[in-house]
């Protein structure tokens, strides 16, 4: 739905915008993931139209509407998916034939998607990881379960995944990669030319603010040679 927002702005806490009209509403950073583990400079590098709020880099969108509506409160299901490290969302809604503002609304809790469109998420969502395991090789595809069970988030028979954190300490798959970096003598640049990102992108993911995208994670397998199964486990 169209707004007539003329201004958006971000301060310590909150998004905001003001339409038209002189309305002014906002909406907490804490309540999305992305933006809250993002940097300043990040959070202001945004777009908007008169649907809503794009941070390319961030991938992450927020709809005007959601400025306007009673917010329901998340439900478990939606707070998981929220969660999970490593998801493109805009990805993820091609492939549940959702529009990328619909999913947003399901994880921002503007609305609550039914039991079907819940089985056809997670369906997605296991469809992404079956193609990270076949990246690998058939040699490295042990079992499944290992993406179902994991230190990062467990898969319930539910369908619900519950997120684990590490207290703060150090992912192991980035562990992993600054030992690989250490032994090759390779720089953050150098890392990142051959992961195809920007240095700046790598050094969000090695100080644990941005997700491994499946594209790098393969790279980190074909190019770095890191294991597979700490891949999976952690990416």
């Amino acid at each position: 739905m169209a707004m007539d927002v003329i201004k958006v702005w971000i301060d310590d806490v909150n998004i905001n915008i003001t339409t038209k009209g002189g309305e002014n509403r906002s909406l907490p950073i804490a309540d999305f993931k992305l933006l809250r583990n993002a940097s300043k400079e990040d959070l202001l590098k945004f777009e908007y139209d008169k649907y809503g709020i794009r941070w390319e880099a961030l991938d992450e969108d927020i709809s005007f509407e959601g400025f306007f509506k009673k917010r329901h409160e998340i439900s478990p299901f939606s707070k998981s998916v929220k969660e999970i490290t490593g998801l493109n969302i805009s990805a993820l809604a091609r492939r549940v034939g959702i529009s990328q503002s619909t999913l947003a609304k399901y994880l921002c809790g503007i609305k609550n998607p039914s039991l079907k469109r819940q089985k056809e998420i997670i369906d997605a969502i296991h469809d992404l990881g079956l193609e990270l395991l076949n990246a690998f090789g058939p040699q490295n595809q042990k079992d499944y379960s290992m993406v179902r069970d994991t230190p990062t988030g467990t898969l319930c028979d539910s369908g619900e995944m519950v997120s684990h954190t590490y207290s703060g300490r150090k992912s192991p798959l980035i562990t992993a990669l600054e030992e690989e970096m250490r032994l090759r003598t390779l720089t953050h640049r150098d890392t990142a030319k051959i992961l195809g990102i920007s240095e700046s992108t790598f050094s969000q993911i090695i100080n644990g603010r941005r997700a491994v995208s499946m594209k790098v994670a393969k790279l980190l397998f074909s190019e770095l040679k890191i294991s597979p199964d700490i891949i999976l486990r952690y990416s």
